[in-house]
């Protein structure tokens, strides 16, 4: 299911707000990457990585079953 999709049918939002949404996600994951990577040379990189899916993991199911408020959406 598109990311659009969920947040235009599922939590009421308009698809201009969606697509904002959206695109501010891809660009802190693209910061989130980066961040990760240095950790991960510092680190152990399979500590890292675990805790990048856990928290990825944690995050999505928090937004998919969270409230329909757009202020808990535009948080997340």
């Amino acid at each position: 299911m598109l990311g659009t999709t969920v947040l235009v049918e599922a939590k009421g939002l308009s698809f201009d707000i969606a697509v904002f949404i959206l695109i501010l996600a891809k660009a802190v994951a693209f910061t989130g990457y980066l961040f990760h990577s240095w950790v991960g040379d510092k680190l152990e990189r399979r500590n890292t990585m675990l805790g990048r899916f856990f928290l990825c993991g944690s995050s999505s199911t928090i937004m998919l079953l969270g409230p329909n408020s757009s202020g808990f959406v535009n948080s997340m």
